[in-house]
């Protein structure tokens, strides 16, 4: 299945994406003249953030439109449309991702990209060889998963979410670290119920963005209903929805 991203829509409903991982670039605490790769970079917030800090920024992203939005607000930056797991010639000091790496199941692939586009820090300044990353941790969005899943197949369609996202557990995660060479300093996994925008239109609005290549055809108002009544009892408060997100953060550094 082939996604498509739809960059408008991403900063008009989705801005929590990344309002709420802002914190990373103080946590990666970038300086002068380091090169940071913002892996996933999306429409650019992020990178955004890395140039106020004062460093190299480098975003990749493999959506086209998003690279597009990402240059019209970064023009300070290098923008690439690259795969994370096929980074090239990059070279960089260090690393933040948020809310991309859930999307590659192929997480040992991308790991070992990291640790070779990070290799030329090694016996660099302090700062080389670090990254920081969030994303989607073990049971993120648990609820909103089964109910899309129970909703297709009450329509004939199967869907394998194991194919399309990878949430980790804590251990297996820093584990994989620490097989391609990477110490772990600082590992987090928690619940955040998530508040989405737009009222009784949040979380279809949500499923419109990051599902519209699953649903295709299946894309109506009656799938969208099923999926509200699904997801009332718990997702539900008053007047908005909030999704059930699980985060998983951490912290590493290339071993010398």
């Amino acid at each position: 299945m082939s996604r498509e991203w739809n960059a408008a829509l991403y900063d008009q409903h989705h801005r929590f994406v990344a309002d709420l991982a802002r914190d990373m670039v103080s946590e990666l605490g970038p300086e002068a003249g380091e090169t940071v790769l913002d892996l996933g970079c999306g429409s650019g917030r992020m990178t955004e953030w890395l140039l106020e800090a004062g460093a190299h920024a480098l975003g990749v992203d493999p959506d086209p439109k998003m690279v597009e939005a990402a240059r019209a607000r970064c023009p300070g930056a290098d923008i690439r449309q690259l795969d994370a797991r096929e980074l090239g010639d990059i070279r960089v000091d260090s690393v933040i991702s948020n809310a991309t790496l859930h999307w590659i199941p192929d997480a040992e692939k991308v790991v070992a990209e990291l640790a070779r586009v990070l290799t030329a820090s090694r016996g660099r300044p302090s700062y080389s060889g670090r990254v920081v990353a969030e994303f989607g941790g073990h049971g993120n969005i648990a609820t909103l998963r089964e109910a899309v899943k129970r909703a297709l197949a009450r329509r004939g369609q199967a869907v394998d979410w194991s194919k399309r996202w990878y949430f980790p557990r804590l251990g297996e995660y820093t584990s994989l670290l620490e097989r391609h060479g990477f110490e772990v300093s600082f590992a987090r996994w928690w619940p955040r119920p998530t508040q989405l925008d737009d009222g009784a239109a949040g979380l279809k609005n949500w499923v419109r963005m990051f599902l519209s290549d699953v649903l295709a055809e299946h894309a109506t108002d009656d799938f969208y209903s099923e999926v509200d009544d699904f997801c009332r009892p718990t997702l539900w408060h008053s007047d908005h929805w909030e999704l059930d997100y699980v985060r998983l953060r951490v912290h590493a550094r290339l071993s010398p």
